[in-house]
């Protein structure tokens, strides 16, 4: 791959579905069944997952961080989507996207993004190619967007995607905390 991490560093596993607690307990039940192989656990494990309107949100994140070993179960999630995370490679935005009508929250983050990028669609196999130039914005406008949510205590829109991607560029480079 592109930062040379290959299928023994790495695996990425999205059969669970999106639902946040469908996500934490196909992680915790990945992460047991290695435990019982010959290889040994994962040193991480990480959960990304939507805030978006999941009820069960709040359960599924308090199961996450309950799991032991902790300094092995991290999350990575995005508020109200993913496509908040994409937004970042284009600009730094922290106005928040709400619900109107029918259309969620996420709905309005992937409108605001699609103004950016008309031709991005849920599961294109192109993103990282496609954005991959702007990944060091990306990365810089969501540690500004995370830290001014902390600051205001409001997380709409945030990310902490750019954790995850800053562990998976440091991999090869043994930087790992």
């Amino acid at each position: 791959g592109y930062y040379e991490i290959n299928t023994a560093n790495v695996t990425v596993d999205g059969s669970c579905g999106s639902d946040p607690t469908s996500v934490v307990d196909y992680a915790i039940r990945l992460y047991r069944e290695e435990l019982n192989k010959n290889e040994g656990p994962y040193d991480r494990v990480y959960c990304v997952m939507d805030r978006d309107a999941h009820a069960k949100f709040d359960e599924a994140m308090d199961k996450l961080k309950a799991q032991k070993p902790a300094v092995v179960f991290f999350s990575a999630v995005s508020v109200p989507c993913f496509e908040y995370w994409l937004l970042l490679h284009f600009c730094y935005i922290r106005s928040a996207f709400t619900t109107v009508g029918k259309a969620s929250s996420g709905a309005a983050a992937l409108a605001e993004l699609k103004k950016f990028w008309p031709k991005y669609g849920k599961g294109n196999e192109d993103v990282f190619e496609y954005l991959k130039n702007q990944i060091n914005d990306a990365k810089a406008n969501a540690v500004r967007a995370w830290a001014d949510a902390q600051r205001t205590g409001s997380l709409n829109p945030s990310t902490t995607v750019h954790e995850l991607v800053d562990y998976l560029q440091n991999i090869k480079n043994k930087k790992l905390i």
